[in-house]
């Protein structure tokens, strides 16, 4: 659902224009609403206002993943 794939160069920076709501950002984070809300709160999360609505960053959301990641042969 969220890997969208550029078909030419004109499209290269497409993830850096795709905004997640709260719903859509915690399921692709695999946490629940209520946990990314704390998140933010911490400003572990980094999120911007539109209106009285949080919007996330694909490409926010996908950096933290990957700076957070764990385990062996890392």
């Amino acid at each position: 659902m969220y890997d969208r794939k550029p078909h030419n160069r004109f499209f290269e920076n497409l993830e850096d224009d795709i905004w997640l709501d709260s719903k859509e950002a915690a399921e692709y984070l695999r946490i629940s609403t209520r946990t990314l809300m704390n998140l933010c709160s911490r400003g572990e999360v980094p999120y911007s206002k539109f209106g009285r609505r949080n919007r996330y960053k694909l490409a926010d959301l996908r950096s933290l993943l990957l700076k957070e990641r764990r385990g062996y042969g890392i």
